[in-house]
């Protein structure tokens, strides 16, 4: 079918441009006379089997959205025949942003917490799917059919977009693999196709397995559809059970998660979790060494049961950071009575901001050890609930666990995604979600529980939460120093086969504006070309090759735009300190001198 024809197709839309075209359906973007934007889907039966269909001429995935009800799924506006062209047609609502399969290629890795969130907002609405009285399998969750949305919902989401292969329980089976990435499939659908919520479930361990590892679970050696005459190649790289790593290079990974990813990509699917919302609430529950962590006695700054230092003593270089978090929250908060006899409030919360990969989350652990009080850990997936309220009943639990530790130091992670800007369009239970969060943030450090909280987009947080009372101070954290790189490089070097000329002080000169996950990339990149060429160690060579091929992963217009932000809130700090020195000259001095 031509653009022209297809322009031609349906009253009152206008077709603007194409989208996406396949053997199954052609997609358009359309608009009405409001100028509203949606998708026109028109469906192209001949390349359908006959049972996709339902046992009829009709498409299902209309029948099948007009059911749906849930806000992060897209509306069904309109469907229809089309006699002219002989094509059945939907038209559904246009979901702005940007599909998975573009944002992995373009940020090639997602931060845990990032991944996690996302993945979660993205099984709620597959869980729904799942436990409807006539459950729907979705068949066909691949990056390509999800679109990552943040401008509608102030919030980022993974929204499915097309169910051109869904099914109900009620319709039976179906034997087509068309339009379906056998990468995403486990191996009996590949045998003998069979669909039910377990498969959707391999579908979303596979995307979250990419969304941190960049590589799919298993090598296949593909990256288009295959056909089926190719599959054999897929059942037999799933031969062996999953590696999934323990890190990744912007950081850890929690355990929970690990055995999370094990279980979806379990071969066996009664091993699998049973749907989606299973999945969900595995995500939800993180370990508990990553929620709750009550640091020992850090007097001596080192561990004394794995001889490793502690606090601030395990942070290299980053003298200027440790010293205004030393000034600025942790003396304050080890002798409040010293900073209350000179009339000084003691800190109710503090804001980390900067590039990510630059340790932000490592300096607040190392912060909660150098303090020694009960350190407590959330980020979105903590706190990320299926049921209506939810959300909020956790935020308040979570303050009322850390007031029954107190002192206890509260750190939040991403903290952009959990309080978002209330200003513009924003999701309902969003508002009432970031209202309980301003709530329990009020005031808290006087029942003992102080905040720690860091982001990658500080302009993204509601204003609210980074007023005196909440959140107080707002902290700067760039790329390593100079000394800072050169002990990472020490680091990710120690146990490893090394020639004795490796100078670490020579790849901190050449790395400057690398992060933190910048530096563990490189070094892992130099072993893997020492290995693959031979070499019995790794030589100054390999990691100089490496340094030449890998670019920082913050550019420098990135890094520009923080340093705007960091002198924009060292700009309010300073004028705020003006007022209030002003204020107290006007209490204290006479118009006529002292």
């Amino acid at each position: 079918m031509t653009f022209f024809h297809a322009c031609k197709a349906v009253e009152n839309w206008t077709v603007r441009s194409p989208i996406y075209n396949s053997e199954r359906a052609e997609t358009y973007r359309v608009a009405d006379p409001s100028n509203r934007l949606a998708v026109l889907k028109l469906f192209s039966p001949q390349w359908i089997e006959a049972d996709e269909f339902g046992g009829s001429t009709w498409p299902l995935e209309p029948v099948i959205r007009e059911s749906l009800n849930h806000p992060f799924i897209p509306c069904l506006i309109e469907s229809g025949f089309h006699a002219l062209t002989g094509r059945e047609y939907i038209i559904t609502d246009l979901v702005p942003g940007e599909n998975l399969f573009d944002l992995m290629n373009r940020e090639v890795v997602f931060a845990e917490p990032r991944a996690r969130w996302l993945m979660m907002s993205l099984l709620e609405v597959v869980a729904y799917l799942h436990r409807l009285e006539d459950p729907v399998v979705h068949k066909s969750l691949e990056p390509g059919n999800v679109v990552v949305n943040a401008h509608t919902f102030e919030q980022e989401r993974m929204i499915p977009v097309s169910f051109g292969c869904a099914r109900r329980k009620s319709d039976g089976p179906a034997m087509s693999h068309l339009a379906v990435h056998p990468r995403y499939l486990p191996n009996e659908c590949l045998e003998r196709p069979t669909w039910c919520p377990a498969t959707d479930v391999f579908s979303l361990g596979v995307i979250l397995y990419m969304m941190l590892f960049i590589e799919p679970p298993w090598e296949d050696g593909f990256t288009d559809v295959a056909r089926p005459g190719n599959w054999e190649a897929f059942k037999s790289a799933r031969s062996q059970p999953v590696h999934v790593p323990d890190h990744t290079i912007s950081g850890d990974i929690d355990p929970s998660l690990r055995n999370a990813i094990r279980k979806a990509l379990s071969a066996n699917p009664d091993d699998r979790f049973a749907d989606a919302g299973a999945f969900l609430e595995a995500l939800s529950e993180p370990s508990a060494e990553s929620v709750t962590l009550v640091p020992a006695d850090t007097s001596g700054q080192v561990d004394i049961q794995t001889d490793k230092p502690r606090g601030f003593a395990a942070v290299a270089g980053m003298s200027e950071l440790k010293r205004i978090l030393t000034e600025d929250f942790l003396n304050a908060l080890r002798d409040p009575e010293l900073y209350r006899r000179f009339g000084l409030s003691i800190p109710n919360g503090m804001l980390l901001f900067g590039p990510p990969g630059c340790g932000k989350t490592y300096i607040a652990e190392r912060l909660g050890e150098e303090l020694g009080f009960a350190f407590r850990k959330i980020n979105p997936s903590t706190v990320a609930s299926i049921y209506v309220h939810g959300t909020q009943e956790k935020i308040a639990q979570i303050f009322k666990a850390a007031r029954s530790d107190a002192p206890c130091l509260l750190f939040i992670d991403e903290l952009d995604a959990l309080v978002p800007s209330r200003s513009g369009a924003i999701y309902h239970s969003y508002a009432a979600e970031v209202n309980e969060w301003l709530a329990q943030m009020s005031n808290c450090g006087e029942d003992g529980v102080f905040l720690l909280a860091a982001t990658n987009q500080p302009q993204r947080i509601d204003k609210a939460a980074l007023r005196a009372g909440r959140i107080d101070k707002v902290v700067y954290v760039g790329p390593p120093d100079h000394e800072a790189r050169r002990a990472m490089f020490e680091v990710h070097l120690n146990q490893r086969p090394l020639d004795e000329h490796i100078d670490c002080d020579e790849l901190a000169q050449l790395t400057e504006a690398h992060t933190a996950g910048d530096i563990r990339l490189l070094v892992d990149e130099a072993a893997r070309d020492a290995l693959t060429s031979g070499a019995h160690c790794i030589r100054m060579s390999h990691l100089l090759g490496a340094i030449k091929r890998q670019l920082p992963t913050v550019s420098p217009e990135v890094l520009a735009e923080f340093e705007d932000m960091r002198s924009e809130f060292e700009s309010r700090r300073n004028s705020n300190r003006a007022v209030r020195i002003n204020k107290l000259r006007t209490k204290w001095i006479s118009p006529d001198g002292p």
